[in-house]
């Protein structure tokens, strides 16, 4: 794993007449499911179908940024896109909602009535601010609650739209990650898993574990887990040898499951049965190998039990395995705001899992920035910044579908504004 890339793209400008933040959604996704990931292999059903490869759940399924803007141009035909970067948690991932012209965009089960969010919100006179929001249904319509520390504030007639991100900082203060773990629907983003390869298929292990509150203690200290990788409610696979041998003992509904798993995925021929003793300490030593592999992919040093754990290091314990998880280094796009008023976007390029900043780093630099108030909106391939006609960061998957893009636009006839714009490399 390459070392965190320390200097980020800032995109930064001063609401006023002229500049006007647009939100772009694919409403073909409202309502819809999620990428699911309660377990260790993200699934999404779409159209009858359960797809586990990130292209395969988005191509043909998902808008492209090139649609997004088509919209644009249709909304607004007196305004040209000036620069985008993507919004691509919503609609995604629990946790994201947006609201725009009375229409709140979320994902099914996602209890929009009973929760908190920390949006942006771009007011109709152009300022863009961040803001604590509930949302509400009054006489059939959605309404737009603003929390402030004295008052609860109606600012549905007042807003164009307002789209939900992670806190980062608040007031010029970085928030404690653990404290607000919850909103991290997607563990891979705050610490690194062990990515376990299966014939082209990546589990991400722990994080059935980590789903279950464990992320929260995750991100400060070590935490024990099981050697197993849940591929879905059924599926358990064990990551030693003794854990074969215990499944194959007390539990033999679950290494069935394991077995039908295995042959769909090519480890195991039909004509092979787990219950044979040769193909069992096979397949047993093979997932063995795959968990040290992803160890020493992931950067984690083996220790013994002489000291306390320290960030990165692991050990066996009793048929278990303690580990202090490193932070998880990603690409990520941060929507800003300044003391001045003037707003912006803080762009990490990477590739997921392997280059980009940690989070804690982020809000580190961003602290440093004197920046108010930040909210992070993407991670990983959907990470991009686009500015007058050309990628300055291309996704680092290629991936041009996207549930959601801002873009930053300007009047048509407005002439040059290169000034009032700051494009920059830290």
């Amino acid at each position: 794993m390459r070392e965190a890339i320390r200097q980020p793209w800032i995109l930064r400008w001063k609401p006023n007449d002229i500049f006007r933040l647009r939100l772009l959604v694919d409403e073909a996704q409202d309502k819809g499911q999620p990428i699911r990931r309660e377990h260790d292999l993200p699934k999404f059903r779409a159209d009858g179908k359960e797809f586990t490869d990130g292209r395969a759940m988005r191509q043909g399924i998902i808008k492209t940024t090139e649609q997004h803007i088509a919209d644009l141009n249709a909304r607004y035909p007196d305004e040209e896109p000036i620069a985008f970067v993507g919004n691509g948690n919503l609609l995604a991932n629990f946790g994201f909602v947006a609201w725009f012209m009375g229409v709140l965009y979320h994902l099914a089960d996602e209890p929009v009535f009973k929760q908190l969010y920390t949006c942006i919100v771009n007011w109709k006179d152009g300022c863009v601010t961040v803001e604590d929001i509930w949302f509400a249904r009054e006489n059939g319509r959605v309404i737009v609650l603003r929390k402030t520390d004295s008052i609860l504030q109606d600012i549905t007639d007042e807003i164009e739209f307002a789209t939900s991100g992670q806190p980062l900082l608040r007031h010029g203060e970085p928030i404690s990650l653990e404290q607000v773990a919850e909103q991290w629907y997607d563990t891979r983003h705050l610490v690194q898993p062990l990515r376990i390869v299966i014939n082209g298929t990546a589990l991400f292990v722990p994080n059935a574990q980590l789903q279950q509150g464990l992320l929260r203690k995750a991100l400060c200290q070590p935490v024990h887990v099981r050697l197993e990788a849940q591929a879905d409610e059924q599926t358990i696979i064990p990551l030693t040898v003794s854990g074969w041998l215990k499944m194959k003992r007390e539990n033999p509904t679950a290494f069935e499951n394991a077995s039908t798993f295995f042959k769909g995925k090519g480890i195991l021929q039909e004509s092979e049965n787990l219950g044979d003793s040769t193909v069992l300490l096979r397949v047993a030593e093979t997932m063995e190998g795959l968990l040290n592999e992803a160890l020493k992919g992931a950067g984690y040093h083996l220790v013994d039990d002489s000291h306390p754990l320290c960030e990165g290091e692991v050990r066996f314990i009793n048929g278990h395995l303690e580990i202090f998880f490193k932070k998880a280094v990603y690409p990520h796009n941060i929507f800003v705001r300044w003391e001045d008023g003037s707003c912006g976007f803080i762009i990490f390029p990477g590739k997921s899992g392997r280059e980009g900043t940690t989070l804690p780093y982020a809000q580190q630099f961003l602290t440093q920035l004197k920046v108010q108030d930040a909210v992070l909106l993407d991670n990983g391939g959907d990470v991009r910044l686009w500015y007058r006609g050309r990628y300055l960061i291309e996704s680092s998957e290629s991936r041009e579908e996207i549930r959601s893009i801002l873009a930053l636009t300007v009047p048509k006839n407005v002439g040059m504004i290169h000034n009032e714009v700051i494009v920059s490399v830290t």
